[in-house]
């Protein structure tokens, strides 16, 4: 049975997201509420959120919706992406880890040739 990926993210990523990912079942939305109830029927292997949902949902950032997906189900793989460096999200990245929750970046630009690799190294296919 193939690794469930959830992602969130505006709807032009979520396409390129899927098309990275075709070995994957694949869920995505621009929505991390819609995504936290997805989740609470069915915990997906892997989470990969934006930092921010610009222009689709602002009372839930990308820091949130992980912490809020640990405590539903802490196996879940969770990986931070954003078009900013590793070092401009260290802090959430930091805070996330103090608090006990693995969390993995990705930078936008590296998506297209990394995603696919980081994804099978962290639930396999």
């Amino acid at each position: 049975m193939p690794k469930t990926v959830l992602a969130v993210d505006d709807a032009q990523s979520l396409q390129f997201y899927n098309s990275a990912l075709r070995n994957y079942t694949f869920w995505g939305t621009t929505s991390p509420h819609k995504a936290l109830s997805m989740a609470q029927n069915r915990a997906p292997h892997l989470l990969l959120t934006a930092v921010d949902f610009l222009y689709t949902d602002f009372s839930l950032d990308g820091k949130d919706l992980i912490k809020r997906m640990d405590e539903i189900d802490s196996e879940t793989k969770k990986v931070l992406c954003s078009v900013n460096s590793e070092h401009s999200v260290r802090g959430i990245l930091d805070d996330l880890r103090s608090q006990g929750i693995e969390v993995f970046y990705i930078r936008f630009a590296d998506v297209p040739n990394n995603l696919a690799a980081l994804v099978r190294s962290l639930v396999g296919e």
